[in-house]
């Protein structure tokens, strides 16, 4: 009869049910997260290190926050992975330790998310606490603009203007441009103008340059604003 009887009762069973009734039920959560996150479900043992690491609801754990992101982690959370990487990026209350920062990002970018792509891109870039290594940056940039990160598409862009890591190619850098304009991302609209204001790589043309420049300011960059307003270099 006890089955039944609960089941009657709608009380939850899966790990996804207690994930999704404890995001209605805040008193419950905790427990409902926990058990859940037991059970296997990585986005529930996202919640708990969420919980822990911020002590909402209880009280604040660095070292059992980490145990959840690497039982989240583990479980294919992309964004787990990446919040691992920031803390050892920056020894949040641990070891600040960048290869193992590295790893982290680079499997939060494998599972689908782009900004610890960038991060991963960055850390080659500046030799962030591993060797500078343009050519991998580039490699990481171009995976988050491929999931359709603006930020990626542009430090790609900038990357093949520059020649860093790749032959220069404007041309190509342009594409970077426009798609990371396309996506939101300010400055590469505001590059994308600056390639046609002179020509780089492309056919110098004043009105193109003026569309981009145009969608930079509408995107709040007021570099692209003064283009407008002053004429600049085009």
């Amino acid at each position: 009869m006890i089955a039944p009887l609960t089941m009657m009762t709608g009380c939850s069973h899966t790990p996804q049910e207690k994930y999704e009734e404890a995001a209605q039920n805040p008193e419950e959560a905790p427990r409902l997260y926990r058990e859940s996150c037991t059970e296997g479900y990585a986005r529930s043992c996202y919640k708990m290190g969420v919980m822990r690491y911020e002590g909402h609801g209880m009280e604040r754990s660095i070292d059992k926050a980490l145990g959840y992101f690497d039982q989240a982690c583990e479980g294919g959370h992309a964004e787990s992975c990446g919040i691992l990487g920031a803390i050892y990026l920056r020894g949040d209350q641990v070891r600040s330790d960048a290869p193992r920062a590295l790893d982290y990002f680079k499997e939060s970018c494998e599972n689908g998310f782009s900004p610890s792509c960038v991060t991963a891109g960055l850390m080659n870039y500046e030799g962030t606490g591993i060797p500078q290594n343009f050519t991998r940056a580039v490699e990481w940039f171009e995976r988050a603009c491929d999931a359709d990160d603006g930020t990626g598409c542009g430090l790609a862009g900038v990357m093949y203007s520059e020649a860093r890591g790749v032959d220069r190619d404007l041309a190509r850098a342009l594409g970077f441009y426009e798609k990371g304009c396309d996506l939101g991302r300010a400055e590469a609209c505001h590059a994308a103008g600056i390639l046609y204001a002179n020509g780089g790589g492309v056919t110098r043309s004043h009105d193109k340059a003026r569309q981009w420049f145009q969608r930079g300011c509408d995107e709040g960059l007021q570099e692209s604003c003064e283009m407008l307003n002053t004429g600049g270099a085009y």
